[in-house]
């Protein structure tokens, strides 16, 4: 859904909270942001809060931007969770760009519940 009007936006947030609802409940991150695409919550380096959320999410598609580790739910194009990839992964190598190797965040037996 193209986002030109507020009646638009308020279409696209009302989505969200119905799918929200609909998921277990889970602690949100101090900080909460938007971007012209996305609303998201930003977890910086709350690793264990942004793996809880996870959990709670189910469906999603993982990503990187700007150096955060991002996770989009399956139930919306236009909300994310983001941690720091500093605060989740292990720094492999130091260099342009840096190289992270990740924990699985979930264990098969949890993805395989949730999929």
């Amino acid at each position: 859904m193209e986002i030109n009007t507020s009646h638009d936006y308020a279409k696209q947030l009302r989505e969200i909270a119905d799918a929200l609802l609909d998921l277990p409940a889970f602690q949100l991150p101090r900080h909460m942001s938007q971007d012209r695409v996305h609303d998201y919550l930003h977890y910086f380096s709350d690793k264990e809060r942004f793996v809880a959320a996870a959990k709670a999410l189910g469906n999603f598609e993982k990503g990187v931007r700007d150096d955060a580790l991002v996770l989009s739910p399956l139930f919306s194009t236009h909300f994310q969770i983001r941690a720091d990839r500093s605060s989740v992964c292990r720094l492999v190598r130091s260099a342009q760009p840096a190289e992270y190797e990740c924990e699985p965040l979930l264990s098969q037996a949890e993805e395989a519940a949730i999929a």
